[in-house]
């Protein structure tokens, strides 16, 4: 009774421990079982005590209810937010296997098997999921995300175009085909496939935009090739705004676009669109906010750098810095302070930058990855130099 009454009044943390009390009585309500991970949910971000709990509730639930979706889902999120690439393998294979028709669960397997440097699998699972949606009708955004992965697992193997695609309808080469064999399908393929299959998707065009802009930017390409595919780029972009999307995650993958292929205008066009539509209640993840926060800092950070105004650089540091907890979002915080402590010494804020220094510093001594000994070295000799000059240091 405590836990519902605390559901109901969206406090969280008092609905956690009411219903941990009554669940250490009857730990076999699936419904009250459902409504404690939905507390928990709503307590991100997540201390270490919620995470384990979250993630034993819903193995719980699943064991209940073994054709429970969200459980699966939300296993999926959590494993993937703390790199636990062989568990999340684990939760698509038991989802797939229970629910064969489950069309998220073989995206979960194929991101583990990327991850776990097993892109054969990876691709053997995208391509089934492709074949199976290619048999059935309607448009599902699975096959447009499953497209974008099999081209990125391609283009990692250096099978990307070294020339510049003919000016097709679709945008890219021909496959190329061995006498007697199926035509050997290239990274822009993949692409063109989505986009094929989903005309109206922004996603689709916006990840080929984004090929594009890649193989404009690769050492072999040539000048003329590389101003090529750069209008190519544009010319996706340009589709993508035409379409437009209400989801704006995408707008800030088109505003990170615009901006690397030098169109400032049009990316700071997109940056606007989409802090319009973050203002609404969109994010399907948990985490969605955090992801955002982060993505977005990157995004305007570096417009603001192209503009060569540091001092917005700075306040987008600022804002950002204050949206991330400094306990529960570590991580988070960390993949931004870099580009904080930069901002900072720009505009001549010596302590603060020391501070994120110090906060970076501290948090990448936990991160399980090799350290970036050479750009850690330039970060402390550019705080150093603003501490030790009264002037203002752009690196």
């Amino acid at each position: 009774a405590a836990g519902q009454a605390a559901f109901e009044k969206q406090d969280w943390p008092a609905a956690a421990k009411g219903f941990r009390e009554y669940l250490g009585r009857n730990p076999s309500d699936v419904a009250v079982l459902r409504k404690y991970a939905d507390a928990m949910v709503a307590m991100w971000p997540f201390d270490s005590q919620t995470l384990s709990g979250l993630i034993a509730v819903c193995h719980r639930i699943m064991q209940l209810d073994p054709l429970d979706a969200k459980a699966s889902e939300r296993l999926a999120d959590v494993y993937g937010i703390i790199h636990n690439w062989q568990e999340l393998a684990t939760v698509a294979e038991t989802r797939m296997e229970r629910d064969p028709n489950d069309l998220k669960a073989p995206l979960w397997l194929a991101d583990a098997q990327i991850r776990l440097n097993r892109p054969a699998e990876a691709r053997q699972t995208l391509e089934a999921l492709i074949e199976r949606l290619d048999a059935v009708s309607g448009v599902h955004p699975e096959y447009v995300q499953a497209c974008m992965l099999v081209s990125a697992i391609l283009d990692r193997e250096g099978t990307g175009p070294s020339r510049v695609p003919d000016q097709t309808s679709s945008g890219g080469l021909p496959a190329e085909r061995d006498e007697g064999t199926e035509p050997q399908l290239k990274p822009v393929d993949w692409l063109n496939k989505a986009v094929a299959y989903a005309p109206t998707s922004v996603e689709a065009m916006a990840y080929r935009a984004r090929f594009y802009r890649f193989r404009a930017g690769a050492d072999d390409t040539n000048e003329a090739d590389r101003s090529a595919f750069l209008a190519m780029a544009r010319r996706d972009l340009r589709a993508a705004d035409d379409l437009g999307t209400e989801d704006p995650r995408i707008r800030l993958v088109l505003a990170d676009e615009w901006m690397r292929t030098g169109n400032l205008a049009e990316a700071e066009a997109d940056l606007r669109a989409a802090d319009e539509l973050a203002k609404g209640d969109w994010e399907e993840e948990f985490y969605g906010r955090s992801d955002w926060t982060v993505n977005r800092f990157r995004v305007a950070w570096a417009l603001a750098i192209q503009r060569g105004s540091p001092t917005d650089a700075a306040a987008v540091a600022d804002e950002t810095l204050a949206l991330l907890d400094p306990k529960k979002e570590t991580s988070y915080r960390a993949s931004v302070l870099p580009n904080a402590v930069r901002a900072y010494v720009s505009v001549g804020r010596g302590a603060d930058a020391r501070r994120c220094l110090d906060e970076y510093l501290t948090a990448i001594e936990h991160q399980a990855q090799a350290a970036d000994v050479r750009g850690i070295a330039a970060l402390k000799a550019l705080v150093s130099t603003a501490e030790n000059q009264p002037y203002t240091v752009i690196e």
